[in-house]
């Protein structure tokens, strides 16, 4: 039968005792059951030897790009052919909204502050330990940074010419500077849903059983989704530029997480009940019990 969530079963012996209980044993191999409060605390298990090099490495590379990017020209996109493309990419280049690019930088860096404060509010709100959060911070430090240092090598390695360089939006931005040609794919995008992913993926571990779990997800992704339109709206992405990146970006921000999630796991025992095997005897019959939550 099912008691408070553990699992009772009793076999009846048919042999004469003495009436005295044989306090109840905890079967080898089995581990505590998992509470709450332990899932909660500390959804992830960051190694600092580990996280810390990560994260100054790619951290470091997207920083050498951002610093050399404007200092590499070329020669334009005189050559670029607009039948070539898409048609969907074709239809976005004569996008020019001046504050477009002003927000969605505002957005990037947002994406990036706003889940390290909002999880702090919630380990403080929860009178959860500090120790919790600043993991929670090295996931998501290295998920940002990750997700920047792949994009930057991807964009690079590709040089694909942003929509403004073909020169039909009137907006008269420079066509040969080296950023002209860092189109494929969105950083912007990549990274806000980079984020987003990983911060809803944390906030479920820490709450699995919360109604608002949905909404930090819908508005994460509403987040992103605003800062992938508004890139195209500048004029500074396709459209294959934003849905590539909100792909990549996912990607990251789910294996980043998830593999510090999968490390804290131990191999065996670990989230299986612990069971207690015992026996009782009346003098006529005995009892041979196993309990445990399984």
């Amino acid at each position: 039968m099912s008691l408070n969530g553990w699992f009772v079963s009793m076999v009846v012996l048919g042999s004469p005792g003495g009436g005295t209980a044989v306090p109840a044993a905890a079967v080898p191999g089995t581990a505590e059951p998992a509470t709450e409060a332990s899932r909660v605390d500390e959804p992830f298990d960051a190694e600092l030897a580990v996280d810390l090099p990560i994260i100054a490495l790619t951290g470091s590379v997207y920083l050498a790009s951002e610093i050399i990017k404007h200092q590499v020209t070329w020669d334009g996109c005189h050559a670029c052919d607009p039948s070539r493309l898409g048609p969907l990419d074709r239809r976005v280049l004569d996008n020019y909204v001046p504050a477009a690019a002003p927000v969605s930088d505002a957005l990037l860096y947002s994406s990036i502050v706003l889940p390290m404060v909002a999880d702090l509010g919630d380990v403080l709100g929860h009178h959860q330990g500090i120790r919790g959060w600043g993991k929670d911070v090295a996931v998501l430090a290295e998920t940002a940074t990750v997700n920047a240092a792949l994009t930057t090598a991807v964009k690079f390695a590709i040089g694909r010419p942003r929509p403004f360089s073909y020169g039909l939006d009137g907006s008269g931005r420079d066509a040969t500077d080296g950023d002209a040609r860092l189109s494929f794919y969105s950083g912007h995008t990549s990274t806000t849903f980079a984020m987003a992913t990983a911060y809803g993926y944390l906030f479920t571990l820490r709450h699995p059983r919360s109604k608002w779990i949905a909404p930090v997800w819908i508005l994460g992704y509403a987040f992103a989704g605003t800062t992938a339109v508004l890139r195209v709206a500048a004029g500074k992405h396709f459209w294959s530029d934003v849905v590539v990146g909100a792909v990549a970006g996912t990607s990251i921000g789910l294996a980043i997480p998830a593999a510090h999630r999968l490390h804290r796991t131990p191999s065996r025992g670990r989230g299986r009940g612990r069971a207690r095997l015992g026996a009782t005897s009346d003098g006529r019959t005995s009892m041979l019990q196993l309990v445990g939550a399984f």
